[in-house]
């Protein structure tokens, strides 16, 4: 009942005093020291600083009348002061092994007093302080008092836990309740598992991250040893053991202060599944703590680490070359300059300039402390890097611009002179929403094994998968739109000897070669960011390789779609010859059999063209035949033939098509 709770309770009760002022003294010079929690007052003690090896005084060491100099780590507080104590010391001085700040106990009682000291005035009383006379005086305190717990005696109040110190119990805690705080004391503060459970537990705290793609997910209760099936594997932090010279290296992954020290003994500690996608996740940053493992990326080689940084930064400078050549070839000729087509490739090649420059300088501008192949950067650096990618990825926007276009001329036969009207939306609306994306990740740049980038979970990556989505569809309507044109004019040859789906062909290629440019640069690498997300492929070396490589070639790809039609020039100008040989034989066709049928019709057909046969350009027979025929020849789809943007290279580069 209620009273016998009560007693119990008073029973496990324990009051010490907390420490008071303390004053330590040696070589000359004053240390910063706090007394340890227990320790008995004491007005001056003075004696020899003898070092204690071995993380407790041993039998080999003699500390009559001396002030003990002990590291702390593997034994209890009580259990070194003891040590000391037993061997004739007089006080003892525990200095820390990590930074990080803590409240020493002793839980228990000793004679003599003794005191803490951080790590860094350890070591240098270790080297240089050593036999000489050290003074030590400590006041008392306020009493202070703990009430105990167990399995059979739980703590006192809804919001209190037991910490289970010493295995099967331990002292009662009270939940903090503001912020992540409490998360950090149940998870990285030293409790053992059955402590951070129940803390996890009672004061319904988890160990919560931001949302990215290379941040932890958050952990509960159930993922701690009690989350374990039968036969699975406990994940290691470091295998074969953290050394000491890497135990205060900061871990940023896992929030501030959390160094490689608190993250091994949570793993150690806690029981962390193998298969834990945080598991993977720690381990690819293990490095940063001297430990073997994956490495970052998969890269557990120097030369591999070289790969991931001077791969992409080749082929993004390749791209850069070939986004410069496009805008100096198309800048050089007024009748490319003028065209909206030519205006489109230098947009594009402009952002990718940009995105290309970016991608080539890979890891130099990732923070120095994240330890990458050849990072030599900081947190602005880092931001500036993945601001300008994005800004880059503009010219993959611009390439639906550029489908539009297509669309435009070739199924619609707009005019050159019509299309320039809406020239404005076709580089306004890319330019906006890269322009958007780009500032909207500022808070997000971060080190993305590669570059720098947009750290954030699966929104940054939308605009891509639209552009490839509105490309494809466009693409796929006009080659349909081509073939269904070409199958409508072979009805009306007569006994025309060109090959049928020729022009189809020329087109389908083409336009294949263009989506697959967009595919191969951006498919791989948006893939990768989705299985990041999703916590997957933190070490799948060859696949981050490649789809980091790919992603960088989107100038040189663009290069290869502009120039193809050059390189293919024969192969274009034949069937499209073979077209108007066939349209002419129809046209001449019609035009006889019109002149048998009616003399008064054929005395008001306007001339027909010069004497030679010679139709000039395409455009002429296309009018031509509306002339003399009216709209009969439509399914010929002439305007196919003379406006085809890059398909067939007469109107981006060609004067004309002469033809007979």
């Amino acid at each position: 009942d209620a009273g016998a709770a009560s007693c119990a309770a008073t029973c496990v009760t324990q009051c010490h005093d907390e420490p008071g002022a303390v004053g330590f003294y040696t070589a000359g010079k004053e240390y910063d020291a706090v007394g340890l929690v227990g320790s008995p007052p004491v007005s001056g003690v003075s004696g020899p600083l003898i070092h204690c090896p071995g993380l407790l005084c041993g039998d080999d060491v003699d500390t009559t009348g001396g002030v003990c100099l002990i590291e702390r780590g593997d034994h209890t507080f009580l259990v070194k002061v003891q040590s000391c104590e037993d061997r004739g010391g007089v006080a003892a001085v525990i200095f820390n092994n990590v930074l990080d700040e803590i409240t020493p106990s002793l839980y228990g009682e000793t004679i003599i007093s003794s005191i803490f000291i951080t790590k860094e005035n350890g070591l240098l009383l270790l080297e240089n302080a050593t036999g000489s006379t050290a003074s030590i005086s400590l006041e008392q305190g306020e009493e202070v008092c703990t009430t105990g717990c167990s399995d059979l005696l739980p703590c006192p109040g809804e919001r209190a836990f037991c910490n289970f110190d010493f295995e099967t119990h331990g002292t009662c805690e009270e939940c903090i309740d503001y912020g992540s705080e409490a998360a950090n004391d149940c998870f990285f503060q030293g409790i053992p598992l059955r402590g951070a459970q129940e803390c996890a537990s009672i004061c319904g705290s988890r160990l919560t991250f931001p949302e990215c793609k290379f941040c932890p997910t958050d952990l509960s209760n159930a993922q701690l040893g009690s989350g374990l099936q039968e036969g699975e594997d406990v994940c290691e932090f470091c295998p074969g053991g953290l050394q000491k010279e890497y135990e205060n290296q900061e871990v940023s992954m896992f929030g501030e202060g959390v160094d490689c020290f608190l993250v091994d003994e949570f793993y150690h500690n806690y029981q962390i599944s193998k298969s834990e996608p945080n598991c993977k996740l720690a381990q690819t940053v293990n490095y940063l703590c001297g430990c073997e493992g994956i490495g970052y990326g998969g890269a557990n080689t120097k030369s591999k680490q070289a790969a991931l940084a001077w791969l992409p930064r080749a082929t993004a400078i390749l791209s850069f070359v070939c986004s410069a050549f496009i805008i100096v070839d198309v800048m050089r000729e007024k009748k490319r300059r003028q065209k909206l087509f030519g205006q489109l490739m230098v947009g594009l090649s402009i952002f990718d300039l940009i995105g290309s420059a970016s991608y080539a300088l890979t890891s130099l501008p990732l923070p120095r402390e994240d330890y990458i192949f050849g990072s030599l950067g900081n947190e602005a650096s880092c931001t500036a890097q993945g601001f300008f990618i994005q800004v880059g990825t503009i010219s993959s926007y611009m390439n639906v611009s550029l489908a539009v276009y297509y669309l435009l001329i070739i199924k619609y036969s707009w005019s050159e002179h019509r299309i320039k009207k809406w020239r404005v939306w076709l580089f306004s609306c890319p330019i906006l929403v890269g322009a958007a994306f780009a500032f909207a990740g500022i808070p997000f740049y971060d080190n993305t094994i590669l570059w720098c980038n947009n750290s954030s979970s699966y929104w940054s990556e939308i605009p891509l998968c639209i552009a490839i989505f509105l490309a494809t569809c466009i693409m796929s309507s006009v080659c349909f739109d081509v073939y269904k044109s070409e199958k409508r004019s072979n009805r009306w040859r007569q006994g025309g000897t060109a090959p049928r789906s020729s022009l189809s062909k020329a087109v389908f290629w083409q336009s294949f070669w263009f989506t697959f440019a967009f595919y191969i640069t951006w498919v791989p690498y948006l893939s990768l960011q989705f299985m990041w997300a999703s916590g997957k492929a933190y070490s799948n070396y060859g696949f981050i390789l490649f789809a980091g490589t790919a992603c960088t070639m989107q100038g040189f790809w663009n290069f290869f779609v502009y120039m193809r039609p050059r390189t293919q020039r024969a192969n274009f100008l034949s069937p499209i010859r073979s077209k108007l040989s066939g349209a002419t034989s129809v046209f001449r066709s019609i035009r006889s059999s019109t002149r048998a049928r009616s003399s008064a019709r054929a005395s008001s057909i306007p001339p027909v063209p010069p004497s030679d046969g010679r139709i000039e350009t395409a455009t002429e027979l296309a009018g031509s035949t509306k002339k003399h025929c009216g709209s009969s020849l439509k399914a010929v789809s002439l305007s196919h033939i003379n406006q085809p943007g890059v398909f067939v290279p007469t109107e981006v580069f060609d004067d004309q098509i002469k033809i007979k």
